[in-house]
């Protein structure tokens, strides 16, 4: 019995070093999750505060709409633009900034080894994020990645890690 009792503590060290693990990443989860909820309630009190909601639960909100510019279209995977895009994202996400500037965030793109290209390589790279829905530019402080509105939801780009570093710039 006691040999028994010996053979399988570590399979009892084992298990308990699982289920830490599992907890830390539901308690992970469990974090998302609460920040998530905070932002989609700041997202309902503000959509209320200046928006109205229209049909299918999309907000309309009172800024004016330019009817000749088509909606703007996520670039086709493994594209140059997609690549960019990916890049920017990264950049923008590790900065710990809301907004980068077009010349900082080209900086940072090459830093991750992303060629940019184009005669003017800050016009190229702008020209390249102002097509993307996922960013949004705001000047003077510059770009910064997109809240998509959907359904009355907000689908938030930024990840968990994101929420707890600055966010101004």
């Amino acid at each position: 019995m006691a040999n028994d009792l010996i053979l399988s503590l570590p399979r009892v060290d084992a298990a308990i070093t699982e289920v830490a693990a599992r907890i830390i990443d539901l308690d992970g989860q469990l974090n998302a999750a609460k920040t998530q909820m905070e932002r989609l309630t700041i997202f309902r009190e503000i959509a209320i505060q200046f928006g109205s909601p229209v049909e299918g639960g999309a907000i309309a909100t009172n800024a004016p709409v330019d009817a000749s510019t088509e909606p703007k279209k996520l670039p086709k995977p493994g594209s140059k633009a997609a690549l960019i895009g990916e890049g920017a994202i990264t950049a923008i996400r590790t900065s710990g900034k809301k907004h980068i500037q077009t010349s900082d965030l080209l900086a940072l793109i090459r830093a991750l080894n992303v060629e940019i290209g184009g005669d003017n390589e800050v016009s190229y790279l702008a020209s390249i994020l102002s097509r993307d829905p996922r960013f949004v530019s705001e000047r003077p402080h510059g770009w910064r990645l997109t809240e998509i509105i959907q359904g009355g939801e907000a689908l938030l780009e930024m990840s968990a890690e994101d929420s707890a570093s600055p966010t101004d710039d």
